[in-house]
């Protein structure tokens, strides 16, 4: 049964009147699709479609900056995901009598989030590079210009990371060719596993570099990606 909004019985001109009813509708529309939702799941549905988002958050955020201190916890996550995972296989078989093709979703959820890791674990790192890249700029020209020496062999540049973002470590060189490279060491794991970010004044990284870093991609000009 429709009840009469308080509202419509005051002396409201047209337009105002107009308005409150579309605004009015508009929220019934938006509770109506809340509820509809909720109605799709089951209870430990709903749990394992939140367990997926937050362990696609936590684990953005632990590999968006990875560190050898978070490489117990990142595992902890992934191990308890796996559960969630397993569950919502088991759940999907349990619901399907009762609620069809809707006893997937959870699954579904867990399904997504394992998609759009890699994808947007790549995007935030990227986002990361462009807000630090300032600052690598910064000491590449220190290099260039002379006033952080070099040699020909990669040597660590201890002052400059502190002004390196998110890097633990920089090193340079200047090659007989005088080619400059500098790397940024910015993510560490277990049990050797490192990456950062390349700069080579020539635009190629070099048979060096390529030979002890397994993974090289450029992410722009004169600027790569290397991990191992």
């Amino acid at each position: 049964m429709w009840v009469r909004p308080w509202w419509l019985n005051g002396s409201l001109s047209g337009s105002a009147r107009f308005t409150m009813l579309l605004t009015y509708h508009r929220q019934r529309s938006i509770f109506s699709a809340i509820s509809h939702i909720h109605r799709m799941m089951s209870r430990h549905g709903k749990l394992v479609v939140v367990a997926s988002v937050i362990w696609l958050i936590a684990s953005e955020m632990v590999t968006a900056h990875r560190a050898s201190s978070l490489v117990l916890l990142d595992l902890f996550i992934s191990l308890c995901f796996f559960g969630v995972i397993i569950f919502s296989f088991v759940l999907s078989f349990a619901d399907w009598r009762q609620r069809r093709w809707r006893a997937l979703l959870p699954l579904a959820a867990c399904v997504f989030a394992v998609a759009i890791f890699i994808p947007l674990g790549r995007l935030i790192s990227y986002a990361i590079f462009d807000w630090s890249l300032v600052s690598y700029e910064a000491i590449v020209r220190q290099v260039e210009s002379g006033s952080i020496p070099t040699s020909a062999e990669f040597s660590k540049i201890p002052q400059a990371d502190r002004q390196a973002r998110l890097a633990y470590g920089v090193f340079a060189q200047k090659d007989t060719n005088g080619v400059v490279r500098v790397m940024f060491f910015t993510e560490s794991g277990f049990p050797a596993l490192h990456s950062g970010y390349l700069y080579s004044s020539s635009g190629e990284p070099g048979s060096g570099v390529e030979s002890r870093w397994p993974i090289v991609r450029k992410v722009k000009d004169k600027w790569f990606y290397i991990s191992n």
